[in-house]
């Protein structure tokens, strides 16, 4: 696994499933947003 890894938002344990493989432009979006988040809460802005 690495950063570029995908990963379900809901994890049933019954079933073992196994990640989507996430595109380069996911994994860009989603940086960017964890950026973003970190950045605002650091900030104190939410």
């Amino acid at each position: 696994m690495g950063l570029q890894a995908g990963m379900p938002l809901v994890y049933d344990y019954r079933h073992d499933v196994i990640p989507t493989p996430a595109t380069k432009l996911g994994g860009m979006l989603r940086n960017g947003f964890n950026r973003g988040l970190y950045w605002a809460t650091v900030r104190g802005l939410i």
